[in-house]
């Protein structure tokens, strides 16, 4: 045998013999501290999941709340508010030439049949 065997055998015998570490647990005294450590940790989980839930409803609650302080913005009419205060032109209003007359205001009605089964006159 080599020295490292002897040495190896040694130190195994001595932490064998060894009265520190004191007599071995059994299998059952093993299996309920393990259960001990397993339902401790159940119930952590448990309460960490509880815990986060109610700060989530907490959030989704005060983010439902009507602002109180909050100034209102008012409420635009497209037609006649919004239009009537845009002063913007397009760059290219400047290449378009003016005519003297708008043509949407010169457009003629519809002519309405007096026979309806005829269509419009065109």
């Amino acid at each position: 045998m080599n020295k490292s065997d002897e040495k190896t055998r040694r130190s195994i015998a001595e932490s064998f013999d060894s009265k520190e570490s004191g007599p071995i647990a059994g299998f059952d005294e093993t299996w309920l501290a393990a259960e001990a450590r397993y339902l401790a940790e159940k119930r952590r989980y448990r309460m960490a999941t509880g815990v986060a839930i109610s700060f989530a409803l907490i959030a989704v609650f005060i983010g439902m709340l009507p602002p109180d302080g909050k100034q209102q913005l008012p409420d635009f009419e497209l037609a006649e508010e919004l239009m009537t205060t845009t002063l913007w032109n397009a760059p290219s209003d400047a290449l378009m030439p003016e005519y003297p007359t708008d043509i949407y205001q010169e457009v003629p009605e519809m002519l309405v049949p007096t026979d309806l089964s005829e269509g419009t006159l065109l």
